[in-house]
């Protein structure tokens, strides 16, 4: 995003670069993702959605 004063540029403004992750970082984060009970998730999204569409 460029930023203007008078219609000329003065800034640019862009998101701060993220880290990068390796492989061990992604395999340490993975063993933190909860289980996810797929009975109990059909049955929350069947709560909310109509299937009968």
């Amino acid at each position: 995003m460029t930023i203007t004063r008078d219609g000329k540029p003065v800034a640019v403004l862009s998101p701060p670069p993220t880290p990068r992750l390796n492989a061990h970082a992604l395999i340490e984060a993975w063993k933190k993702v909860p289980v996810i009970d797929a009975q109990r998730l059909r049955a929350d999204v069947a709560e909310i959605l109509d299937f009968d569409l």
